[in-house]
């Protein structure tokens, strides 16, 4: 952002390979940042047209650098992802509807515990944006113009609207009220730390981890001194959707499991351990992609290391 102000205030060619860098590096680490990446990549065909195409080069450039692992992998894996992003059924998107998207950004973005005071904080912040880009004159107001940009693109994009899509909205509003006047400005980060840097809130930011990792190393050290036949691994968490588990995967395979992997090679084992982390697996009724690829099963053993966090065995049925 800061090199993207630069950029706007003199060329520089290291300004240029700094903001696409950091754009490259953002998206590379959470798709979440592309309705920012196409805000950032739109002002600068409107506002730094002479050097777009430079920008455009060199983004492209640190793209790729930052990319080249899984490039690697994928080329290395016979386009295991590409074909898997081609091929396979991309989750349902719901609440696509425009108050079911502004709920979740205000809920997401002000994180109180009051749905309709978030709603209102996230009217205020708007407020405040349309506000200093009615009052700031020439490039002062580039910074609530990309905040407002980046937030429709947000809300229009045609994807649920999820916790981590904030990292870019957030940045730019804190960046877009820091020009607010200091009386005000002050006002507006007593209001914003009243919500932010309650006890509740804070506890929250530095709540421990649900076990420890010696406590995960001695479960999987149990399960694999009985498992010695090669078995496929998933997880059923209520934290995320997700169902591989490759930190659970690594684990069995650190303490002695024969661990295959059924999305490439389905037929390498007849067991499959599915990890109840903070979830509730329900055996034949619980569904997903790795159970389907697994296909009929008895649930045969269970290992309950902690409250939150067993081990089922399954072994698979061969139909006539």
């Amino acid at each position: 952002l800061t090199s993207f102000l630069l950029l706007l205030k003199e060329y520089k060619t290291l300004y240029m390979w700094v903001l696409s860098a950091s754009i490259a590096l953002a998206v590379s680490f959470t798709y979440s940042i592309a309705p920012f990446i196409f805000v950032i990549l739109l002002f600068s065909f409107l506002f730094i047209r002479k050097y777009f195409l430079k920008i455009l080069l060199t983004f492209l450039i640190s793209l790729i650098f930052f990319n080249l692992p899984t490039i690697v992998f994928d080329l290395r894996h016979h386009l295991l992802l590409t074909t898997s992003l081609l091929t396979k059924t991309h989750p349902v998107q719901n609440q696509l509807d425009p108050i079911s998207k502004v709920n979740n950004a205000s809920q997401y973005l002000l994180a109180t515990s009051n749905q309709s005071l978030n709603v209102a904080l996230l009217a205020i912040a708007i407020a405040i944006a349309l506000f200093l880009l009615i009052k700031l004159k020439g490039k002062q107001k580039i910074l609530p113009l990309l905040f407002l940009s980046t937030l429709l693109a947000t809300l229009i994009s045609p994807f649920t609207f999820q916790a981590h899509y904030i990292f870019a909205v957030l940045t730019l509003l804190f960046a877009t009220l820091s020009l607010l006047p200091n009386p005000i400005l002050i006002i507006v980060l007593i209001i914003f730390s009243f919500f932010y840097a309650t006890p509740k809130q804070l506890s929250s930011y530095f709540k421990s981890a649900p076990r420890t990792y010696n406590q995960m190393l001695s479960c999987f050290q149990q399960v694999c001194s009985e498992m010695k036949d090669p078995v496929f691994v998933s997880v059923q968490s209520d934290m995320h959707p997700y169902h591989n588990g490759p930190e659970h995967r690594y684990l069995l395979k650190k303490t002695g499991c024969d661990v295959q992997k059924i999305e490439t090679e389905p037929y390498a084992a007849s067991k499959m351990i599915v990890i109840e982390d903070m979830g509730t697996f329900t055996p034949q009724k619980t569904n997903y992609y790795e159970l389907t690829l697994f296909g009929d099963y008895q649930l045969t053993k269970i290992w309950a290391c902690q409250d939150n966090f067993k081990v089922n065995l399954l072994d698979q049925i061969n139909n006539p």
